[in-house]
């Protein structure tokens, strides 16, 4: 059974891959051809400007009159190798570059949860994390990776998308590796062993110590997220990415927290600050048990492309 699924599953990769490659075809012959009659059209029209020209120096009457007769066609010329450049070399480029192709796959992010104990060590902290993705799309998705760090931002940071910035520099990355594919409504599990920096979470807690210490809170007080992207490719050239950033908090182990709502709120967004059911922070060298680890989904960099 389990060798007639696989072979279902590579036909229908190659099924749906098939549109893909008939599209890339089609697009190939169309710019061929608008590049071929760019050039007819530049050609006729450096030769029947060329009789324009030397009618017009005769300086006669009649020179004048098949000057204008050569005009029309030279004119017409100019119009279709204007048309046929714009077209191949402006048009088609940029529905190449922009729009993948409809029968695309997608991946989603339906569960992130830790699955062992976040544990400070000397040089840092270890929190083991597993993120279960599906493919919602209609083909496969290929090389399938997990792009991910941990960051510590300052208030400032926090305050100036610094967050968001980091997400894309972690995403941008160019990583050579190897993934898994996802054929379509697969459903599957990737782990992670997350080694945070110990440097980052010292410069984080002296950057926000004083506002702490002001408001008569534990210095101590922490808090990492978890920014990055899922990777993939499809057809030939295409990559899509799925984004996710989330918080880390300490929780009772038995409430279901609301989603952490950004600070920097967009002024088109309706979301609104939650003032209750709110986890706790996490504090240097306190370990935290795996079912007592809160990820939340912050209000920016969740996103599907």
């Amino acid at each position: 059974m389990p060798a007639s699924k696989d072979a279902d599953d590579e036909a229908n990769a190659q099924s749906n891959d098939t549109p893909t490659d008939e599209k890339e075809h089609g697009s190939t012959r169309r710019y061929m051809s608008e590049f071929i009659a760019f050039l007819f059209g530049t050609f006729v029209f450096v030769v029947t400007f060329a009789f324009v020209v030397g009618h017009l120096f005769k300086g006669t009457y009649e020179g004048y009159m098949h000057a204008m007769y050569w005009g029309i066609p030279a004119f017409i010329a100019a119009g279709i190798a204007i048309f046929a450049g714009f077209y191949t070399f402006v048009v088609i480029p940029s529905k190449k570059a922009g729009v993948p192709p409809a029968n695309r796959p997608w991946l989603s992010l339906e569960e992130v949860r830790a699955t062992g104990p976040l544990i400070f060590r000397d040089g840092g902290v270890d929190l083991p994390v597993t993120f279960k993705i599906k493919n919602t799309g209609d083909s496969p998705a290929h090389n399938v990776t997990i792009k991910i760090s941990a960051f510590f931002p300052t208030v400032k940071e926090a305050l100036s998308g610094g967050i968001l910035r980091k997400q894309r520099e972690v995403c941008e990355a160019k990583r050579i590796e190897n993934g898994e594919t996802f054929f379509k409504n697969d459903s599957k599990t990737i782990s992670v062993h997350l080694v945070m920096n110990r440097q980052e979470i010292e410069a984080q807690i002296a950057d926000a110590k004083e506002a702490l210490e002001k408001l008569k809170l534990d210095a101590r007080a922490i808090t990492p997220h978890l920014v990055g992207c899922i990777a993939y490719r499809f057809g030939k050239s295409w990559q899509g990415r799925t984004g996710f950033s989330y918080s880390v908090s300490v929780g009772d182990g038995r409430t279901a927290y609301e989603p952490w709502m950004s600070l920097t709120v967009p002024s088109n967004s309706t979301a609104t600050i939650p003032t209750h059911n709110l986890p706790e922070s996490l504090y240097l060298d306190e370990n935290v048990s795996e079912d007592k680890i809160v990820l939340r989904q912050d209000l920016e960099g969740n996103y599907a492309e």
